[in-house]
């Protein structure tokens, strides 16, 4: 598989968990993290989300933020309750300023639209990993 080349520092060794109920979305994030040496873990909804992350040693985890059984906010509150420093970047089809503030106050750490930008996704997920990016 051709690696993608969108960070000069990787860092291997960490675990992403995709919590992403839409097939081709997340299949496309998983072949872009595996690129990078990423592991990578799936939920398909925020109930699976948050108990992968409770029983599971994860180091960031992207988001959806409409799914089924539990939603991504909702998620998010409950992931919050027990592991309030891991990075969580919500990736959502949603453009309206009042989603992107509630989910701030849900407590993601970044807020990204889709369709996915490749590079910054990539770009987003290192500063984390370099200890830039936690608020």
């Amino acid at each position: 598989m051709q690696r993608f080349n969108f960070i000069q520092r990787k860092v291997e060794g960490k675990t992403i968990l995709v919590a992403e109920d839409v097939a081709s979305n997340y299949l496309f994030i998983d072949i872009l993290l595996r690129s990078e040496n990423y592991e990578v873990l799936h939920a398909m909804n925020g109930y699976e989300a948050v108990e992968t992350v409770r029983q599971q040693a994860v180091d960031l985890v992207l988001m959806d933020l409409k799914m089924p059984v539990m939603d991504g906010l909702t998620a998010i509150e409950k992931i919050r309750e027990f592991k309030p420093d891991l990075p969580i970047i919500v990736l959502t089809a949603s453009i309206l300023s009042s989603n992107r503030e509630t989910a701030f106050h849900a407590g993601c750490n970044d807020y990204m639209t889709k369709p996915i930008n490749s590079k910054l996704l990539m770009e987003t997920i290192a500063k984390y990993f370099d200890g830039i990016g936690v608020q």
